[in-house]
């Protein structure tokens, strides 16, 4: 059975600042849940990317603001933003990026393609942040537009587990 065991919920704001604060309280809350402090830096890294990109991205109006959600469970954690995005936005280039994560002999070598692109191309932007969470949190990440028109980007890792709950006498 894989049951929910942690779940983390915040609204996003537009200041720049507010990332470091979200990734501040993420790293506490995962720090109860995961007595591994590799684990819960690695996945404050998951969030600050996730996060930034949905600040980023985000259509700032008053259809809504961006929402971060870690939600940890028996066997994987998902962190997963959600954020209104305008019909404009260039959604192809996310799930290009997403394809071309998957279809990489590894996540090692689609992580170290785009490091070498932004070094030798100054125009090149988006994708290295996901890239760095498949590779380095284990994650597989997918995306989709839900049926309220926001954006929901996801990133599943087994990586990590939470120990297991010991039955109460």
């Amino acid at each position: 059975m894989n049951r929910e065991r942690v779940r983390l919920e915040m609204v996003l704001r537009q200041e720049w600042q507010s990332i470091e604060d979200v990734r501040e309280a993420a790293v506490a809350c995962l720090k109860m849940a995961y007595p591994d402090r590799s684990a819960g830096e690695v996945l404050a890294m998951v969030v600050s990317e996730l996060a930034e990109n949905a600040v980023k991205y985000s259509c700032w109006n008053e259809s809504g603001f961006p929402v971060l959600k870690v939600v940890g469970y028996d066997e994987h954690i998902d962190v997963t933003v959600e954020h209104p995005t305008s019909p404009d936005a260039p959604l192809s280039r996310l799930f290009d990026t997403l394809q071309r994560i998957r279809s990489a002999p590894s996540r090692e070598q689609a992580y170290v393609e785009m490091m070498r692109e932004v070094a030798t191309h100054a125009e090149t932007t988006g994708g290295l942040g996901l890239a760095r969470i498949a590779h380095e949190a284990a994650c597989e990440l997918s995306a989709r537009l839900t049926p309220a028109g926001t954006l929901e980007v996801t990133a599943r890792s087994t990586l990590f587990s939470l120990p297991r709950l010991r039955p109460s006498t």
